[in-house]
C-alpha cells in the first residue's frame, strides 16, 4: 500500500475553468512541436505578457514555468518557425479562425510534416500570392522589334506563335 496520507485537491467551479488552466494542468501530456507554441503563445496572451510589460509575480511564475517546460520539447528555432507559419497562414486565408489554423498545422505534424518544411511551403505560396497581384501591375511590353510577356508559362503559352521565341528569361 501507498504511504500517501493526503493528496491536495482542488475544488473549482467548471465554469470557472480558463484555457491557462487547463494548459498548466496538463504540462505532462505529450505534445508535438505546434502544441507546445500554441500553449505557450495563449499563455503570454492570457497573462499579457508584451514586451515593455511588466507581469505579477504569480503571472511571471506561471509564465516561467510553462517557458521551461516548452524549452524542454521544442527548441526556440523551431518555436519560432511554428508561429511564423501561423502568421503567414493568417495571412493567405484572412478569414480562417487562428484556432482552426493551429489546428490544422497541428495535424499536419502529426501526420508527419516537419516545421522547417511546411514553414518553406507557406512562404513559398506567399511569394506566388505576391508575385502574382504584383505582375498584374504590369503590362505585356511591346516593341516593334521585341515583345514581353511576364507570366506564368502555362498562363501565357496560348499567347506565342510556334517557332517564334528567340530568347528566354526566366526567373526561379
Amino acid at each position: 500500500m501507498l504511504a500517501l496520507k493526503e493528496v491536495p485537491v482542488r475544488v473549482i467551479d467548471l465554469n470557472e475553468v480558463s484555457e491557462l488552466d487547463v494548459i498548466e494542468y496538463n504540462l505532462q501530456r505529450i505534445k508535438n512541436e505546434v502544441q507546445w507554441s500554441y500553449e505557450l503563445e495563449v499563455v503570454r496572451g492570457k497573462l499579457g505578457s508584451k514586451q515593455g510589460v511588466k507581469l505579477t509575480a504569480e503571472g511571471k511564475k506561471k509564465l516561467d514555468m510553462i517557458k521551461t517546460e516548452v524549452k524542454k520539447n521544442v527548441s526556440d528555432s523551431t518555436r519560432k518557425r511554428v508561429i511564423s507559419a501561423v502568421k503567414i497562414q493568417k495571412e493567405l486565408n484572412p478569414d480562417k479562425d487562428e484556432k482552426e489554423i493551429w489546428s490544422e498545422l497541428s495535424k499536419e505534424v502529426e501526420a508527419g510534416g516537419r516545421v522547417n518544411s511546411i514553414l518553406k511551403g507557406l512562404e513559398a505560396k506567399k511569394a506566388k500570392l505576391i508575385n502574382t497581384e504584383r505582375s498584374k501591375d504590369y503590362d505585356s511590353f511591346q516593341h516593334e522589334l521585341f515583345k514581353v510577356i511576364q507570366g506564368d508559362a502555362l498562363n501565357v503559352s496560348n499567347q506565342i506563335e510556334d517557332n517564334l521565341i528567340s530568347c528566354l528569361m526566366s526567373s526561379p
